[in-house]
């Protein structure tokens, strides 16, 4: 007997599927939902196999099975299991299982366990567990578990863990542990990181030598220390490639999305132009003292994942740059073009 294919485009179709097929039927998700509305799979049904395609918004729930193309969103709860391709954006919850392919953004929170691979972007939390492979960018936090091979990218933060294999890139801040393996380059960037291994001609860049402890080392690997970069406006355009267009930039912004206020005060409304209410245009200052924008949606995403984000326009002339993190800047005054849309 032949494969049965069905074509949801909606909640109402999807929720009177049967509970069970008597042969094995293929469920493709069809639907362009708004950043507010998911079509939710909230049961996993027998002998079937769920696509999400083209754009679609879907939240995954016990113990589905979801494979997410073409720009698709999926959240993943309790053990769901994903896996994400062509650009598309997961947050994974309670336990659940991704697998990252083709340039898809993940954020992985509460032990959920994630394979990234070619050239994925991977935000790890709450005791997370990732595989990075194929040049996969990896944040991790909260006491994550990372395997980096295959040139990718790890952000260590807040007691994570990372083994860096095949010319992997570690930075390692706050208390994150490291073991680097074959050719692999550690940066040390905070106080406490400690360096369980430093074998197979690993490199360790000692940032203005912080307090970092190596535990064990071979002659074949290298320690090398050398001054904090400091940066100003030309140097956050030039690294994050913005080329300013009669001295306007493009920047991003996380906000509530039921009232678009900031997260931090709840106060500041992000519609048409907004002024900082405490500008302060000292470089020296970090935090406070004015709007703070990050220069990508992901960078953006890092200091408040539950948020919706919008696309800013801000003249170069209303940022101060904190010369030592460039993740995000000040702004006196912003302009809020509309809510970004992943491409």
């Amino acid at each position: 007997m032949d494969n049965e294919r069905l074509v949801i485009t909606s909640q109402q179709e999807l929720d009177a599927l049967p509970g069970k097929f008597d042969r094995y039927t293929s469920i493709e998700i069809k639907i362009n939902n708004s950043p507010f509305d998911a079509l939710v799979i909230n049961k996993a049904r027998e002998n079937s196999h769920v696509e999400a395609m083209e754009n679609s918004h879907v939240e995954a729930m016990g113990n589905s099975h979801v494979k997410a193309r073409g720009n698709s969103h999926v959240k993943a709860m309790e053990n769901s299991h994903v896996e994400a391709w062509e650009n598309s954006h997961v947050k994974a919850w309670e336990n659940s299982h991704v697998k990252a392919r083709e340039n898809s953004h993940v954020e992985a929170m509460e032990n959920s366990h994630v394979e990234a691979w070619e050239n994925s972007h991977v935000e790890a939390m709450g005791n997370s567990h990732v595989k990075a492979r194929e040049n996969s960018h990896v944040e991790a936090w909260g006491n994550s578990h990372v395997e980096a091979m295959e040139n990718s990218h790890v952000e260590a933060w807040e007691n994570s863990h990372v083994k860096a294999w095949e010319n992997s890139h570690v930075e390692a801040w706050e208390n994150s542990h490291v073991e680097a393996w074959e050719n692999s380059s550690t940066k040390a960037l905070a106080p406490g990181v400690v360096i369980e291994k430093l074998k197979q001609e690993a490199t360790l860049i000692l940032v203005e030598r912080f307090a970092v402890k190596i535990k064990s080392k071979d002659e074949t690997a290298h320690v090398i220390e050398t001054k904090r970069a400091r940066h100003d406006i030309r140097s956050f355009t030039e690294f994050h490639n913005l080329s300013p267009k009669k001295k306007k930039i493009t920047l991003f912004k996380v906000v509530q999305p039921a009232t678009l206020t900031d997260f931090y005060t709840g106060t500041i409304t992000y519609k048409g132009t907004v002024n900082c209410p405490d500008w302060d245009p000292d470089p020296s200052r970090e935090c406070g003292g004015g709007l703070h924008l990050s220069p990508t949606p992901e960078l953006a995403l890092r200091y408040n994942w539950g948020g919706i984000v919008l696309k800013c326009e801000v003249n170069v002339d209303d940022i101060v740059i904190y010369p030592y993190d460039i993740s995000k800047v000040r702004c006196r005054k912003v302009k809020v073009l509309g809510v970004h849309v992943a491409t």
